[in-house]
C-alpha cells in the first residue's frame, strides 16, 4: 500500500489488511504511517492483520509445484522473486 492509502485508512477506517507485506515493510513503512493519520485524526491505533500465504510440508518441490499451478495464468512477479524475496521487506528466501 502506498502512503496515500494508509493515511487515507488511518483517517477513515477502523485498520488495514496488507498482504504480502514483510516485516521491514510493516515497521518502517505501513504501521507508522497509518498510525500516525490515526492519530492525526484523533482516532484509536488501527488494526492491522496481515495476509501471509503459507505452507508446512517436507516436499518444498511439489508445494512450489502446486503454488504455480493454482496461480498460472495470474499477472505475478517471476518465480525467482517470490523465492528471494527483496531485503527491504525483510524476509529471506
Amino acid at each position: 500500500m502506498g502512503p496515500q492509502a494508509l493515511r487515507a485508512a488511518g483517517e477513515l477506517a477502523d485498520g488495514t489488511l496488507p498482504y504480502l507485506a514483510g516485516p521491514r515493510t510493516l515497521a518502517e513503512s505501513i504501521v507508522p504511517t497509518i498510525v500516525e493519520a490515526a492519530r492525526a485524526a484523533g482516532r484509536p491505533d488501527p488494526t492491522i492483520a496481515v495476509g501471509v500465504p503459507a505452507v508446512v510440508t517436507a516436499d518444498i518441490a511439489e508445494a512450489r509445484a502446486q503454488a504455480e499451478r493454482a496461480l498460472a495464468g495470474r499477472r505475478r512477479p517471476p518465480a525467482d522473486a517470490v523465492r528471494r524475496p527483496s531485503p527491504r521487506t525483510g524476509l529471506t528466501g
